[in-house]
């Protein structure tokens, strides 16, 4: 089954291909994006999960909006879902989610990170 994302439309849903059925999910919606081999999963509000063919630069991109932010190389966020974060010492970061989910701040994206978010770290 070839899964594919189309588009982003009007900034606010995206438009995503499973198999023959088309769906369209708000972009506020969506908690956070895991990269899964050569997919994505996108996961909602609800609970449901979206399995995506198209890399997270890729997906980043489309979604064009300062609310998501990539934290690793395989997660990317929706800032307005995200609860806490934790210094874990030495540069180390954590990022807990409102669902409790956490995530690693890699050193690779901890700083446009943080300069997204308007913190010095």
């Amino acid at each position: 089954m070839e899964n594919y994302m189309i588009s982003l439309l009007d900034n606010h849903k995206i438009f995503i291909k499973e198999g023959r059925r088309y769906f369209f999910i708000k972009v506020e919606s969506i908690k956070y994006i895991m990269s899964s081999n050569y997919h994505a999963e996108v996961y909602t509000k609800s609970g449901k999960k979206h399995i995506v063919r198209i890399t997270m630069s890729d997906l980043i991109a489309t979604l064009s909006t300062k609310n998501f932010l990539r934290v690793n190389r395989s997660a990317i966020i929706n800032v307005d879902e995200m609860k806490e974060i934790i210094s874990e010492g030495q540069g180390d970061f954590s990022i807990i989610m409102n669902d409790n989910t956490n995530y690693v701040l890699s050193k690779n994206y901890k700083k446009s990170f943080f300069k997204s978010l308007g913190i010095r770290s």
